[in-house]
């Protein structure tokens, strides 16, 4: 049966646009019931595109009692507020990432949701890009045991603004970081045991946190990896769908395989070199994973089961995030304390 929703928006922006527009296409039987933004012009906009009312505030959108799920996508620091609310609320939840900006408030949230459980995901979109769901099914379909990585991931100028600011965004090892973390922990099944961790101002003002981090990763079950991550790339090259911001090579003895998590998989085994671009649309929708999380979003409103990020699994990337934090203050590495 198919479940129909209301949905609410809690901002309005850029990445509100993108999922509603995932919406449209693998839920079009949801409805947009509207949303709210602090900037009421691009609140207007989104509504007048999406349909809905425009709301005065989160309170009056979250005691909408036709609401029954949100999505949140503002900045960084009201992200545990308003997932508190709306757990407080009963909505169902789908929190843009990060959980946090540190893992305090990520705990604090944790704590709430369990006081009061709903159906909540955070928006690590790149576990379910086509090209990382085809990387896992490769890894499993060899039996790959990895050994070691390399992981990049490399945006256009962005921490210039707030969310290179300590107070709302976080720099690097928010922005970025709790991205990269999620995905190294889900493809390579362990959780993060240490990290040793330096950041850079790369033409970012001192009083701003840096926008490039460079990191040495440990895992439970024995894999190493290097992580660079920084926003000194470009649109062409980079950002454009099927582009190459993020870049993750894996080395096991049954083979290595890289991958454009918004693009191509490049793998080699003992028997053949093989690149493939999966099939679909060339749009950010399809390629960055965007739609893929609308279906299983749906999925777990309908199921309770889901392989998109679940709440605990975003407060894990605040811990490491923390650690990377910690192992920059005091040039060693860090063990990564979880609960």
């Amino acid at each position: 049966m198919v479940m129909k929703h209301r949905i609410g928006f809690i901002g309005t922006g850029e990445i509100a646009i993108i999922h509603a527009n995932s919406i449209r296409i693998e839920n079009p039987e949801w409805e947009i019931a509207g949303g709210y933004d602090v900037i009421d012009s691009a609140c207007r906009i989104f509504c007048s595109i999406y349909g809905g009312r425009i709301y005065q505030s989160v309170e009056a959108l979250l005691q909408d009692q036709t609401i029954d799920t949100v999505y949140i996508c503002t900045r960084h620091d009201s992200h545990v507020t308003y997932s508190e609310e709306a757990c407080k609320n009963g909505k169902n939840i789908f929190l843009e990432k990060p959980v946090a900006l540190n893992y305090e408030d990520a705990r604090k949230l944790l704590k709430c949701w369990k006081q009061r459980p709903v159906p909540f995901t955070v928006g690590y979109n790149m576990r379910v890009t086509p090209s990382i769901l085809l990387l896992k099914e490769k890894l499993e379909e060899h039996n790959a045991k990895p050994e070691a990585f390399r992981l990049n991931m490399t945006g256009t100028p962005f921490m210039q603004g707030w969310a290179g600011d300590e107070r709302y965004g976080g720099g690097v090892l928010v922005c970025q970081g709790s991205h990269m973390f999620d995905l190294i922990a889900h493809i390579l099944k362990s959780p993060i045991s240490e990290i040793c961790a330096d950041t850079q101002w790369l033409h970012q003002p001192k009083e701003l946190e840096p926008n490039s981090a460079i990191v040495l990763v440990k895992l439970e079950n024995g894999v190493c990896g290097t992580l660079l991550m920084h926003d000194r790339g470009n649109k062409s090259y980079h950002i454009e769908p099927g582009g190459g911001m993020i870049n993750f090579t894996i080395y096991s003895e049954q083979g290595t395989y890289d991958v454009d998590a918004y693009g191509r998989l490049r793998y080699g085994t003992n028997d053949e070199l093989v690149s493939i671009i999966p099939s679909g649309q060339n749009d950010i929708e399809y390629r960055w994973g965007y739609r893929n999380e609308a279906s299983q979003f749906s999925k777990l409103l309908a199921s309770q089961v889901t392989s998109i990020c679940t709440l605990d699994e975003a407060v894990n990337a605040a811990a490491v995030v923390e650690a990377a934090k910690k192992s920059v203050r005091e040039h060693r590495w860090v063990s990564v304390v979880y609960g």
